[in-house]
């Protein structure tokens, strides 16, 4: 289980390095990628070292969402915010 954990770990490095780097091209990704975290969020409840990587992801996320949209006045919509 805990090799599982660390390479859920990983993934979530790679993924936030990748959005990152991608920017405002990870657009049309990001509903994508929102709808996974709470799955994983609910399936980590015993690991939070998991927990704070998942964090880091969506937090990279809305900032790249958040920076890419600073002129058009962007506020987080439907896919965000329920999951936070």
């Amino acid at each position: 289980m805990a090799v599982f954990v660390f390479l859920q770990m990983r993934i979530l490095r790679i993924i936030s390095f990748l959005i990152e780097r991608m920017q405002s091209d990870i657009q049309p990704h990001t509903p994508a990628l929102i709808q996974y975290l709470p799955g994983l969020w609910a399936g980590s409840a015993e690991h939070n070292l998991l927990r704070c990587a998942i964090l880091t992801t969506l937090t990279v996320l809305v900032e790249v969402s958040c920076t890419t949209h600073a002129t058009a006045g962007f506020k987080l919509d439907y896919t965000v915010v329920p999951r936070v």
